[in-house]
């Protein structure tokens, strides 16, 4: 059930004098659009309503009471040259509601845009991908899971998802300043109520209302892609039922061309099998960043789909990078790494004899096998810690960093590649 709720009133204003309100329900949204910041428990509304007003003053009543809409977010804004909102007020008594005086220079349907800000609205990307290995190929969808546990029902909302680190400052210059209005809107309720212990009638149009907090409004209802900052708009309307989840398709991509990597890092001692493909247009995906989120991937064996995980991880990915998406291994391919020599060479002696420090040289073995029906490719991730230098090697390096030597290989089908190399490590401030 719907529980924020516009209501009308019908009666005129006359000066000085606390007018009798006639309260009609306004029709429902016309259309509402909702931006959603990942992680900050809050996100920017805007709904649109067309409201029968007679010609001078009218009262709006906006009511929300049971959700988590912040009160002095709320903002009344007309669509119209000719109608102008005069004044707000929070009534004395409730905490759940807001009134407007607004003024219309003629009588009839009139738009008026309400914002607010709201908590309670959260958003996370999963993935499926569905890959042939044998064309190299993957399907990729991207999917979108909108929580709602705001106490608000929104029905064919236009969705607009945030990430990134740019949003949170705003979130915050914004909250800071709802905390200064917090004190305005307190003086405003005690006057109200020490008017009314006082025999006085007070009018709406007679207390003055905190101004509208405009901390990040503007921001939030326009937000773009900056920096790490990102936005994702959902094409359909949504249902977002309070307490539910909603999955909706974000994108999808067919035959994205995959590149498949076994990678062996020898200070796990563990095979990784990579899916690797570019965000770019020759991929068919490059229109924006790839947002983080858990995959789960299904292999493609003639038409029948087999699972080959379903806890992979996409890492956040820009436009133009590179996706890398690492599984656990298929026993089709093994990795055994082993030391075949060891010896300690140039030792260095301190003032007092002591050993102060030596070079090792160290020989190493890494044997690949490939029981597939196709051939593989192989990465061969070496890691020494300290200065080294390869001085003898079967099979060309690359050195990749201070501490990484990098052998690539392919390995044919029912094969096996033998990498033999000798390693010289220099080692310091070593005592025994």
């Amino acid at each position: 059930m719907r529980k924020a709720f516009v209501v009308l009133s019908i009666a005129l204003l006359t000066a000085g004098t606390s007018a009798q309100i006639q309260l009609a329900t306004t029709p429902g949204r016309e259309s509402i659009v909702i931006t959603v910041y990942k992680g900050a428990d809050l996100s920017y509304v805007e709904e649109t309503r067309r409201m029968t007003l007679k010609e001078g003053a009218n009262l709006v009543r906006f009511s929300w009471a049971d959700t988590r809409i912040d009160p002095l977010s709320i903002r009344l804004i007309p669509e119209s040259p000719d109608v102008r909102v005069r004044n707000a007020v929070f009534p004395p008594g409730d905490e759940n509601a807001l009134i407007w005086e607004v003024d219309s220079k003629s009588a009839g349907e009139k738009p008026l845009k309400v914002s607010y800000f709201i908590g309670g609205l959260d958003w996370g990307i999963s993935y499926t991908a569905v890959c042939s290995e044998e064309k190299g190929e993957m399907d990729l969808t991207a999917y979108a899971t909108v929580k709602n546990e705001s106490g608000e029902e929104f029905l064919k909302a236009r969705l607009k998802l945030v990430a990134g680190e740019i949003h949170r400052k705003r979130v915050e210059r914004y909250r800071k300043g709802l905390r200064k209005l917090a004190v305005q809107a307190d003086r405003v309720r005690k006057m109200a109520l020490e008017m009314r212990a006082g025999g006085k009638a007070l009018a709406p149009s007679l207390a003055a209302a905190p101004p509208p907090a405009k901390f990040g409004m503007e921001e939030a209802g326009a937000a773009g892609m900056l920096s790490e900052h990102y936005l994702f708009s959902i094409d359909r309307p949504v249902d977002l039922r309070d307490e539910w989840s909603e999955k909706v398709a974000m994108f999808s991509a067919e035959d994205i061309p995959v590149k498949i990597v076994y990678v062996f890092e020898s200070n796990s001692n563990r095979l990784w099998k990579e899916y690797r493909f570019e965000n770019d247009e020759e991929h068919k995906l490059g229109r924006s960043p790839l947002p983080p989120g858990g995959m789960i991937i299904y292999r493609d064996e003639d038409g029948k789909l087999a699972l080959v995980t379903s806890d992979a991880e996409m890492r956040f990915t820009p436009v133009g990078g590179e996706v890398e998406i690492r599984v656990e291994a298929d026993p089709g391919v093994k990795v055994e790494r082993k030391q075949i020599s060891y010896a300690k060479v140039n030792l260095r002696f301190n003032d007092w004899g002591r050993v102060s420090g030596f070079d090792t040289e160290e020989g190493y073995e890494v044997r690949v096998r490939n029981h597939r029906d196709r051939a593989v490719q192989v990465e061969l991730y070496e890691w020494f810690e300290g200065e080294w230098e390869i001085f003898e090697n079967s099979h060309p390096f690359e050195r990749k960093d201070v501490r990484t030597a990098l052998f690539k290989l392919e390995v044919s089908p029912g094969a096996e590649e033998v990498v033999r190399y000798k390693v010289r490590i220099k080692r310091e401030g070593v005592k025994r």
